[in-house]
């Protein structure tokens, strides 16, 4: 397995590259091609990573995919909400969710640095066991500069700004 990450110059430029890459190149090449936005995956609390609900039964994550498909992530800049920080009684309820997006984030972080580093998954069962599965599939990770993860290769990439001309 291989992971990649394609750094930008800054957070627009690196947004831009993600959406041109899901929409436009990597449908085109690859036969199973799933995206994931770390940012909105921890702002909507929806599961990165594979976790059973209270059933026993495991519930549905953009990780769950079969052998040699690719994952595109979108890997955000660190931003800590000034809400998160400045909780008051009249914004205690946006305080706690910027807190609990920001927690959301560090954990999805987390198992994208185990995903790309050693290309395990971590699958959280009941009473908080947590066991590693191999991830059979190429991870492409579009972030900024400033970001690092151990992935297998790196580049930074430029982007422009101007619109191609069709031929």
């Amino acid at each position: 397995c291989i992971s990649l990450q394609l750094s930008t110059a800054d957070v627009a430029s690196a947004r831009s590259l993600f959406c041109d890459l899901a929409e436009n190149v990597l449908p085109n090449l690859c036969p199973v091609v799933a995206t994931v936005d770390l940012a909105e995956t921890a702002t909507n609390n929806s599961s990165f990573a594979p976790r059973k609900d209270h059933n026993g039964r495991l519930k549905p994550c953009p990780l769950q995919l079969p052998k040699g498909s690719v994952l595109l992530v979108h890997y955000p800049s660190p931003r800590i909400s000034s809400c998160a920080t400045n909780a008051t009684p009249n914004n205690a309820s946006k305080g706690s969710l910027s807190i609990q997006t920001s927690n959301n984030l560090e954990s999805n972080k987390s198992i994208l640095h185990e995903l790309v580093q050693h290309h395990t998954i971590p699958y959280r069962f009941e009473g908080g066991v947590t066991i590693p599965f191999e991830a059979d599939y190429r991870v492409i990770v579009v972030t900024t500069q400033t970001q690092d993860l151990p992935c297998t290769l790196s580049a930074l990439t430029r982007t422009s700004s101007a619109t191609p001309t069709p031929l």
